[in-house]
């Protein structure tokens, strides 16, 4: 019943006659395959000598010890050299396709919390069957750490020791699961919005960070992945961070071009995730496009830069006197979302809903006189990865990939990059 060589995860027998008689597992290497039949790959072969002791009834040792080693085959990774690299958010619960794997270059597995200044991740369920399934097809897995609302990053990045507490756990986290890296968003240094109170030396603390984790990282293996999840705003690129000294320690800049919308009480319709600025943007300055340009001018090397596309859209009641596109009017409620999946099945083929296209702007949205959406759709994502590929970036990224529907969006991606 035990294969002689594992790639995924394998089922120990416990009874046999009847229940009368139990069976107790032991590994020679409980990392690699535990005494639960839990399999780890890593980027070498690993061999495991399982023995299982037989009791009747519980208590009497039958005479005679099963034993079988077991070789836990390697996973080899997807080389990223010359690529543009595809970035897929992947949040727990949602399914994880092999097809989709097929076009994915790494996944970030959302989110990991902070608590007591290490890494935690006892809260996602199959980590290392997920890990396992990713690394069949050569992809990479990543465990994406905070999020929107995620406390723990300033108090943990405040001390050389809370960091170097913090180091040790993510370093531990990576052996444990056979994971390949990790991605922080932590939203924001220095400020208030999402998450604890932000204080001035955060700006510098998050720079502490980066460093120490690189070192830390470079000690199991160089070629792990350190990437980080930041805003939009040329704001956030001149005031929240030091980009030109984290620069030399991060693989890649993950720009959140989306949710680039007002969330006053005085809010208008307007694009959330367009590639250009247009009259409908939020602002002049509010696009992927300046993303770009702002954190470039910061310091950070273009082609680390990854720009974001959105599985999801903001959808709002126009409250003011509605006009032909709905563009640029009250809102009530434009902070709520909808998945892409959503808008393919209950709005596209709606006959009240028509689309728009900003081709200043490189962004769709639907509108049925009261109702607006604004979205990705696999128009704007081609026009993102033109400009990825024209602009030398890093790759393109996208929240989530439980969005998506009948992966219409990644394989607009895909195919968008391997034209």
């Amino acid at each position: 019943m035990i294969p002689a060589e594992v790639t995924g995860n394998i089922s120990l027998p416990r009874f046999m006659r009847n229940y009368s008689v139990q069976l107790a597992w032991t590994s020679s290497d409980p990392d690699a395959i535990s005494a639960a039949g839990r399999v780890v790959r890593r980027k070498e072969d690993q061999y495991v000598q399982l023995e299982a002791t037989l009791r009747y009834q519980k208590n009497v040792v039958v005479e005679g010890v099963f034993k079988k080693t077991v070789k836990v085959e390697k996973y080899e990774l997807r080389n990223l050299d010359g690529k543009k690299p595809v970035f897929a958010y992947y949040y727990q619960g949602s399914s994880l396709k092999d097809e989709d794997l097929d076009k994915i270059d790494v996944i970030n597995y959302s989110f990991g919390y902070i608590i007591n200044n290490q890494l935690s991740v006892s809260h996602l369920p199959n980590l290392a069957t997920l890990a396992n399934k990713a690394h069949a097809k050569g992809v990479r897995f990543v465990i994406s750490v905070g999020g929107w609302g995620a406390t723990g990053f300033g108090p943990m990045a405040a001390t050389a020791e809370n960091r170097a507490k913090f180091a040790r756990s993510v370093v531990e986290v990576i052996k444990n699961y056979g994971l390949d890296g990790i991605d922080l968003d932590w939203e924001y240094p220095t400020t208030d919005i999402g998450s604890e109170k932000g204080k001035p030396e955060d700006k510098y603390n998050f720079t502490s960070l980066i460093r120490e984790l690189r070192d830390a990282l470079d000690e199991v293996d160089p070629e792990l992945l350190l990437t980080a999840a930041f805003p939009a705003g040329s704001w956030g690129a001149q005031n929240y961070y030091e980009i030109s000294e984290i620069n030399g320690h991060l693989d890649y800049f993950h720009l959140m071009t989306y949710d680039m919308i007002s969330y006053s009480s005085s809010a208008k319709t307007s694009h959330h995730t367009n590639l250009y600025p247009s009259k409908y943007s939020t602002s002049p300055q509010t696009s992927a496009a300046s993303a770009v340009l702002a954190y470039q001018n910061a310091g950070a090397d273009k082609s680390k830069i990854v720009i974001g596309g959105a599985f999801y859209g903001h959808i709002g009641t126009v409250t003011g006197n509605p006009v032909d596109d709905g563009m640029g009017l009250p809102t009530a409620d434009f902070a709520n979302s909808v998945t892409f999946a959503k808008i393919y099945t209950d709005y596209l083929n709606n006959p009240n809903f028509q689309r728009y296209f900003d081709d200043d702007a490189k962004a769709p949205w639907l509108f049925d006189g009261t109702t607006l959406i604004t979205y990705d759709d696999p128009v704007s994502l081609g026009y993102k990865c033109e400009y990825i590929i024209q602009e030398g970036l890093g790759g393109i990224m996208f929240w989530q990939l439980g969005g998506d529907y009948e992966s219409i969006l990644v394989n607009a991606i895909y195919d968008s990059l391997n034209k």
